[in-house]
């Protein structure tokens, strides 16, 4: 199977990293189940525009360089690319001409997983203004992929609209009272391999 694995809060703990700098720089307390959106304003307070400043400003410090991965992603990896394809969807982004985020990212997958994807896509993030990149569902859909393992519950409907299988990883911020047929919920990188294993 082709299966397509997104980065944040899939690979890594990318939340409570951007909290802890968040609380850091601003002197607040807030905790990773406080926050219930992607949409990151709305959490710190401030505007969109703000936020999308300070997440730029938290992608060039030790925070973001010493993220941890979550428990298990390497060992779920490894076993999933023995009979698997693997590729990297993640909806990071350039936010300045000077961002340097995507060679970072791609330089950190080819550190902590070595030979194991065969490509990395960056698909378009409708936070920032004036992309021209294929959407996570064009992405995945034009290549026919099986199986989505995302965070994001929008991200997880609209490639579910398009018929493709979504491994949805449990979080604050993708709470819903129902989902689609074609996503399911999982809490661990164990529960995925199960999962995937019995898949058909």
């Amino acid at each position: 199977m082709l299966i397509a694995v997104d980065i944040d809060d899939v690979l890594v703990d990318f939340i409570t990293s951007l909290i802890n700098f968040h609380n850091d720089t601003y002197g607040t307390s807030l905790k990773k189940d406080d926050v219930n959106t992607y949409k990151f304003w709305e959490v710190f307070g401030g505007t969109r525009e703000e936020t999308i400043e300070e997440v730029y400003n938290y992608s060039k410090t030790n925070y973001f360089k010493n993220i941890q991965l979550i428990p298990d992603a390497v060992k779920g990896i490894s076993i999933l690319k023995q009979s698997h394809k693997l590729i990297v969807v993640t909806s990071r982004s350039k936010t300045k001409s000077t961002d340097t985020i995507i060679d970072d990212t791609i330089k950190w997958i080819n550190n902590n997983f070595p030979n194991t994807f065969s490509r990395i896509y960056f698909a378009y993030n409708h936070f920032i203004q004036g992309e021209d990149k294929k959407t996570k569902e064009e992405i995945c859909f034009d290549l026919n992929v099986d199986i989505l393992i995302e965070d994001n519950l929008e991200h997880a409907k609209n490639c579910a609209s398009k018929g493709i299988k979504v491994l949805l990883f449990d979080a604050p911020w993708n709470k819903s009272e129902s989902l689609p047929k074609e996503i399911t919920r999982v809490k661990s990188w164990d529960e995925i391999i199960y999962f995937i294993k019995h898949f058909k």
